[in-house]
């Protein structure tokens, strides 16, 4: 079988395998740094960090070479150096970044894995609007869940309702209830 519908659930499992062999059969004599890539997918998506931009700048193009070759074109290209952003055609770019004068203009923030990543600092950030929800254990724990944070960057800010949380259920309070008193007004 040469093709696979996309959103089967067996998808990802045949694209990482797919991936795996590509580097296998044509990934030899390649920079380490690309060797080092094909641990980096995550299904269709890469997350890679390289220490220089030259080394950048030949990974992109030996990679994009590479893929070609296992039949797979890399697109939706993003880069933290204009420099590395410049080695790779606009067309293969992200959308984001196409239209930026690689010159003056300010890279944008970019969406890596579900986590906001500025680019022009190289800072990672995570975007939290809180819900209104009802102040009660079901509503907190709504608005806590709601939160999507890998990496634990919001931590510090959402301890304290975990902790407001946790207390909640050792006083024994029902799901639908008000939360008590003094719980509220940390909230």
């Amino acid at each position: 079988m040469k093709v696979h519908l996309f959103g089967g659930v067996w998808s990802p499992s045949c694209a990482g395998y797919a991936l795996r062999q590509t580097f296998q059969d044509h990934g030899q004599r390649l920079h380490e740094e690309i060797k080092k890539a094909s641990h980096n997918f995550y299904v269709d998506d890469l997350l890679l960090s390289i220490a220089s931009p030259g080394k950048a700048a030949i990974v992109t193009h030996q990679l994009r070479q590479l893929m070609k070759k296992g039949g797979f074109r890399l697109t939706k290209w993003i880069c933290n150096h204009k420099g590395v952003l410049r080695a790779v055609p606009q067309t293969e770019r992200a959308m984001e970044v196409k239209e930026v004068l690689l010159k003056d203009d300010r890279l944008p923030a970019e969406r890596a894995l579900g986590i906001m990543w500025d680019l022009e600092n190289d800072e990672r950030a995570v975007r939290i609007q809180i819900p209104t929800k009802p102040e009660t254990k079901r509503g907190l724990l709504s608005a806590v869940s709601s939160i999507y944070d890998p990496i634990g960057i919001s931590a510090p800010s959402t301890i304290q309702a975990k902790i407001i949380f946790q207390d909640e259920c050792s006083q024994g309070i029902g799901w639908g209830e008000q939360m008590t008193k003094h719980n509220r007004a940390a909230k």
